[in-house]
């Protein structure tokens, strides 16, 4: 009989030392990583980051930062608290920094190896509802990519509170140019006119690194495979700057049409 409950004891620590991503798989077996939406709850949301994504490469979950927030107090939780939800009027906020591997191998003796920079997600929850966030993954030879729905209305200024933290403690390597036209998109969605328009400055100055005669050298690539990714920006960068002076005419209660003449001129 004691040795049934030191078997039982052992079980239970075993769970109470099992990462969250293992502890919501338990709980939910038919379960996958997936983008980020407005339905994910703060467990589903440890999980995300926890539990890698299917690959032949290896993300490593590298740094967390948990923390409730009451009445602009930051907290420090543990992980079990953020899973456990948190009253409809609090914030929580999850970050975590992960890196990428991916060896591919090219004959039985060669083979080619990719390794990606740290780059930290956050996510933003009210009450227990993902309600903001900037969740990175990655793809075969590490190739990043991400998720992005930036704040709305009263959840703005925590949002930037969140962001000088993230800068300070979790920074981020460059954000490649496409990713950067993403998120202006995103920007526009949530009426957030003027960091759109930062997002498109800053696409700006990545293809003018492209026009560069030394980046193909330096990137190991043929001045023809980076004229074809120059002229894919600047297109993208057409379709963001006509979104935002469509977006900035609608505010301002103007007629857009000579906008849509335009963008559908981009589209053809």
């Amino acid at each position: 009989m004691r040795r049934t409950h030191g078997l039982f004891a052992a079980l239970l620590l075993l769970g109470a030392c099992a990462n969250p991503g293992t502890r919501y798989l338990a709980d939910h077996p038919d379960w996958t990583p997936r983008a980020p939406d407005q339905q994910m709850d703060g467990a589903e949301v440890l999980a995300l980051l926890h539990v890698p994504p299917a690959g032949e490469f290896t993300v490593t979950l590298e740094e967390t930062f948990l923390s409730r927030v009451e009445d602009d107090i930051w907290r420090e939780i543990p992980a079990r608290e953020v899973a456990s939800g948190a009253a409809a009027t609090d914030y929580t906020v999850v970050i975590g920094a992960r890196s990428c591997s991916d060896w591919q191998w090219m004959t039985d003796e060669d083979y080619v190896g990719y390794q990606a920079e740290e780059r930290s997600s956050w996510y933003l929850l009210r009450g227990d509802t993902l309600i903001a966030w900037d969740h990175w993954n990655y793809g075969p030879r590490c190739v990043p990519v991400n998720a992005f729905r930036p704040a709305r209305g009263d959840d703005l200024a925590l949002e930037r509170t969140l962001l000088r933290f993230v800068a300070q403690r979790f920074p981020n390597p460059q954000t490649p140019a496409e990713i950067r036209f993403d998120r202006g998109v995103a920007y526009l969605e949530a009426g957030r006119i003027a960091e759109a328009r930062r997002m498109l400055k800053a696409g700006d100055r990545a293809i003018e690194v492209l026009s560069n005669d030394r980046i193909h050298r330096e990137r190991g690539v043929t001045r023809t495979e980076l004229q074809a990714q120059e002229e894919h920006l600047r297109r993208r960068r057409a379709e963001l700057s006509v979104a935002i002076d469509r977006a900035a005419l609608e505010e301002r209660g103007l007629p857009t049409a000579p906008v849509e003449r335009f963008f559908r001129g981009v589209d053809d």
